[in-house]
């Protein structure tokens, strides 16, 4: 006897091609990992078996797992278990068939219009393994909220540098203490170098908090400006704010 009831309940089929078994393995791997049923040939088809049988258990399975590839759909044997699958739900209203990408190129044919999770660039197996659970959902919806659109984009001009020349209207949070303007020296003239002393740079809390936002919730930050506008000086605070130091190193 195998593992599993060799019937329709298992969850997940994964149809590959040759070429493709390890992210097949992978996939599989996880799925069962987290508590889900596979159906895989290269586990389930043990010696004696009847590979058309065997077959068609898989393609009775809840929903088919397709590695998509090039290969994948060249191949001779792959194309009755998508098509099976695409037959039970050609609308795709129980999502019957997930295609996941594991390489650049753009599907056709029915194909097509199926929406697939995407594997392509990503280098980082838990960020792999967070889409293809996420994709598995009956919704994409996070878990944590959304950040404030207006903060996607950071541009660090001429125009906001004086604003951040300009002294507090009240203490910011941080850093914790202000010096008197007329007793600091202005960082951003001369127009070279870095600030190197955090009692130098004042009234930008907001623009540090947000590179900080976005950056841990995995967006790109790109400060533009002239230069010697502070963009550097910005990052740093950063840094140092995130590692718990005063001055800048």
């Amino acid at each position: 006897m195998t593992d599993f009831d060799p019937s329709p309940e298992r969850d997940f089929f994964i149809s590959y091609t040759g070429s493709d078994l390890p992210w097949a393995q992978w996939i599989g791997w996880f799925l069962e990992e987290e508590g889900y049923t596979v159906f895989i040939d290269v586990w389930d088809f043990r010696p004696g078996s009847n590979f058309a049988i065997e077959m068609d258990k898989g393609t009775r399975c809840r929903q088919t797992i397709a590695v998509l590839s090039q290969a994948y759909l060249k191949a001779r044997y792959t194309k009755p278990e998508w098509a099976a699958a695409f037959a039970d739900d050609p609308q795709g209203d129980s999502r019957k068939f997930i295609p996941v990408r594991v390489e650049d190129f753009n599907p056709s044919g029915l194909l097509k219009s199926i929406v697939y999770v995407d594997f392509v660039g990503i280098t980082s197996s838990e960020t792999a393994r967070e889409r293809l659970l996420g994709a598995l959902k009956d919704r994409g919806k996070p878990t944590t909220p959304p950040i404030f659109p207006g903060k996607l984009n950071l541009e660090i001009t001429a125009e906001n540098s004086s604003q951040a020349r300009a002294k507090p209207a009240s203490q910011p949070a941080f850093p914790t203490q202000v010096p008197e303007l007329d007793e600091v020296t202005n960082p951003f003239g001369p127009l070279q170098g870095g600030i190197e002393a955090s009692e130098q740079f004042f009234n930008c809390e907001s623009l540090i908090k947000t590179i900080f936002e976005l950056l841990n919730t995995h967006h790109n930050v790109a400060l533009i400006g002239a230069h010697n506008t502070g963009k550097s000086s910005l990052l740093r605070a950063r840094a140092n704010a995130y590692s718990g130091s005063e001055d800048f190193e």
